[in-house]
């Protein structure tokens, strides 16, 4: 019985070793991969997380940057100058002495030269000499291109004579008016 006992326990011994090496290729082959993908998943989920916040962050610069470009384009059509054809060369000038009128000056020229042609606007030049105080005269270079979006000023002088400093300073505009160019 005995020999029974030691046969049986070396079978048992031979079963559980082999038992034991099924359990160890199982985990090797099935659980071990199965931790890793559980880590992978992990460290993907981490890494996933982050992306998204990135892609939150930059749909958020790119909404940021539609609503900055929107903005610039519906100031950029507020500030749209229209441009008048050269035709209207007497209604301007008589729109510019009406302002000038508005403003205390007292125009003793004005009159508007030969158009400059160019691309994509043309030019007339204009000039409007006369008196007026210096305050007026400040008034006036404030105004201006308010009132006339299309006229820019090229030069313009304003000076009081020494030998009769009781009179108003006298004042030259050189204006530009900007019109729509012949195609």
């Amino acid at each position: 019985m005995s020999e029974l006992k030691t046969c049986c326990t070396k079978i048992h011994g031979v079963g559980a070793g082999i038992g034991l090496l099924v359990l160890g290729a199982g985990y090797l082959a099935g659980v071990a991969p199965a931790l890793e993908a559980k880590e992978r998943l992990g460290n993907d989920r981490e890494t996933l997380a982050v992306m998204r916040t990135e892609l939150d962050a930059a749909e958020e610069r790119v909404r940021s940057m539609r609503l900055a470009q929107e903005n610039a384009e519906a100031e950029l059509k507020r500030s749209e100058i229209s441009l008048r054809p050269e035709s209207d060369r007497n209604e301007v000038i008589d729109e510019l002495a009406g302002f000038a009128e508005r403003q205390r000056l007292t125009l003793n020229q004005i009159r508007a030269g030969r158009v400059e042609p160019g691309k994509p606007i043309s030019v007339v030049p204009i000039i409007m000499s006369g008196t007026c105080s210096f305050a007026d005269f400040d008034q006036t270079l404030s105004t201006l291109r308010e009132e006339f979006p299309d006229v820019r000023i090229r030069s313009f002088s304003i000076a009081r004579t020494l030998a009769r400093t009781e009179q108003q300073p006298v004042f030259e505009f050189q204006l530009a008016w900007c019109i729509e160019s012949e195609d």
